[in-house]
C-alpha cells in the first residue's frame, strides 16, 4: 500500500509540475506576443517552433481564419489561413486567432493543474486506463482503430484487474514457489 501512495505522489508531482511549467511558459510567451504586436518584442519569431509545440501539448487545435483582401481594380481576393503557418502575423485576424489560442492554451494547463487534486480524474484514469493511454500515445479517437483497440485493452484491463484481485493470494504463493526452485 506504501508503495501505491508513493507511485500516486510521484505522478502527480509530475504532472503538477510539467504542467505548471507549461502554464507559466504560455502565459510568458502570451505577453511577449502582445508586446510583439506593439512592436516592443522583435525577436518574438524565434519562439514560433517553442510556442506550436505548446499549443500542441495543450491539444489547442489550429484554426483558419476567412481572410479577405482587396487586390485592385474592384477586385478581392478570399482565402483561408491557418494560424500555425502564418504565426506570428500582424494582420488582425490571425493576431486575434492567437491571443485566443494562447488564452485556449492557458485554461487547458492550469484546468491539467487543478484536476491532478480531484478524485474523479483520478478514479476516470483507473477504470478509462486504456482509452487513456492510446490518447496519449496519439491515437485518433474517430477512427475504427482506436475503437478496436479500446475495447480490446479494455478487456485485457478489466480481466488482468479481477484476476489480481481475486487471486493475489494465490500468485504470491506461485512466486514464492518458483524463486525458491530458482
Amino acid at each position: 500500500m506504501k508503495k501505491i501512495i508513493i507511485f500516486f505522489l510521484i505522478i502527480s508531482t509530475y504532472k503538477v509540475s510539467t504542467n505548471l511549467y507549461y502554464f507559466f511558459r504560455i502565459r510568458h510567451l502570451s505577453q511577449m506576443h502582445l508586446e510583439w504586436l506593439s512592436d516592443r518584442a522583435p525577436n518574438f519569431p524565434t519562439y514560433k517552433a517553442e510556442i506550436i509545440s505548446l499549443f500542441k501539448k495543450a491539444g489547442v487545435k489550429n484554426i483558419s481564419i476567412p481572410i479577405t483582401q482587396s487586390v485592385g481594380f474592384g477586385r478581392a481576393a478570399t482565402f483561408e489561413a491557418d494560424v500555425f503557418t502564418n504565426f506570428p502575423s500582424a494582420h488582425s485576424d490571425i493576431s486575434g486567432g492567437a491571443v485566443r489560442m494562447f488564452y485556449e492554451a492557458e485554461g487547458i494547463f492550469r484546468q491539467r493543474i487543478f484536476e491532478t487534486f480531484s478524485p474523479v480524474f483520478w478514479i476516470n484514469s483507473v477504470v478509462f486506463g486504456p482509452k487513456k493511454l492510446l490518447e496519449y500515445l496519439g491515437f485518433d479517437e474517430n477512427k475504427s482503430l482506436f475503437k478496436a483497440c479500446n475495447v480490446l485493452l479494455t478487456f485485457i484491463w478489466w480481466v488482468f484487474g479481477i484476476t489480481i484481485m481475486f487471486f493475489l493470494p494465490k500468485l504470491k504463493e506461485i512466486i514464492i514457489e518458483l524463486s525458491g526452485k530458482l
